[in-house]
């Protein structure tokens, strides 16, 4: 049974859900085409998603600074202590895909190097990079461009 987390919730997109939570989508590989097996799969998770519990972090942060107290440099880092809904977008058997995410283990070294520290411990910088970087604003449309995404949408200047 498909159960509302909240009651009076609105229930707008009733119908887009799998008639069958067991079909899963790396069952109908090699059925659908590639564009419907992402639409379908999609759909799948959201609804597994949407009936699960909610993940649970830990989070550490500390801040490091020089004896005067005039500089102060924070950091945190965060470990996932119980996946919840986010197991069904790592199920590798349901999706029929082996995705892992980038990452994971740098994540949690910085996890376990934060949490071995404690208050008023001394550390000392091992490497220091100064770095100053400047974001752009997305370019604004010249004339031709402006003519061809019109020309490309379909929109005429007849």
């Amino acid at each position: 049974k498909y159960l509302k987390k909240v009651k009076n919730a609105q229930e707008a997109h009733e119908a887009i859900r799998p008639t069958s939570i067991r079909r899963l989508p790396s069952s109908l590989i090699g059925v659908l085409d590639e564009d419907s097996l992402k639409l379908y799969t999609l759909i799948w998770r959201r609804t597994m998603a949407c009936q699960m519990e909610a993940s649970r972090t830990e989070l550490i942060q500390v801040g490091i600074g020089n004896p005067e107290g005039d500089m102060i440099f924070h950091s945190s880092a965060s470990r996932l202590d119980f996946k919840g809904y986010q197991a069904v977008y790592e199920d590798t058997e349901a999706s029929g895909s082996s995705e892992n995410p980038e990452g994971e283990t740098a994540h949690q070294d910085n996890f376990e190097a934060l949490s071995k520290l404690e208050m008023k411990d001394l550390v000392s910088p091992v490497n220091v990079n100064l770095e100053q970087h400047f974001t752009k604003p997305l370019s604004r449309y010249s004339e031709g461009a402006l003519v061809s995404n019109n020309l490309w949408f379909g929109f005429s200047l007849d």
